[in-house]
């Protein structure tokens, strides 16, 4: 930034890191002598020099808030990256389990007979079986 950068009062909120309000309220105690007002419609527009925002010792604290907002955002994006990755992992598990559970499904399906199957197994069976109310001297040898 050179000493000639011009802000409006957004600008130089943003830049110092205070409040709208906050940086109205040095424009009217005086504490930042070189800011310009020109008129701009029913409003004004203020142009504030970097040297009055340095002199009004808005930018000494900002210069070490980056580093600290710097170590925030990489512990912010680390945790986020640990939480992709446990995320990523879980995912993985759970297709898996998918995998597993359709392997399972299928093994089930073979084993199952259907209605068709289960008559001829049942027909194949009572072929072999002697008809005992058919032969009425197997029941004369039971008295």
């Amino acid at each position: 930034m050179s000493s000639d950068k011009l802000f409006n009062i957004s600008e130089a909120a943003r830049a110092t890191g205070k409040s709208i309000p906050t940086i109205h309220n040095y424009l009217k105690a005086g504490k930042l002598p070189n800011a310009i007002s020109t008129p701009n419609g029913k409003s004004k527009t203020w142009q504030i020099p970097l040297t009055d925002l340095v002199a009004a010792r808005l930018l000494d604290r900002v210069e070490s808030e980056p580093e600290g907002a710097r170590k925030v955002e990489q512990d912010e994006t680390q945790t986020l990256r640990e939480k992709v990755a446990r995320l990523e992992a879980e995912n993985e598990q759970l297709k898996e389990r998918v995998q597993d559970s359709k392997e399972f499904l299928r093994a089930l399906q073979t084993q199952i007979e259907t209605r068709a199957t289960q008559e001829a197994r049942r027909s194949w069976w009572g072929r072999n079986k002697p008809n005992l109310k058919a032969r009425p001297e197997w029941d004369s040898d039971r008295d």
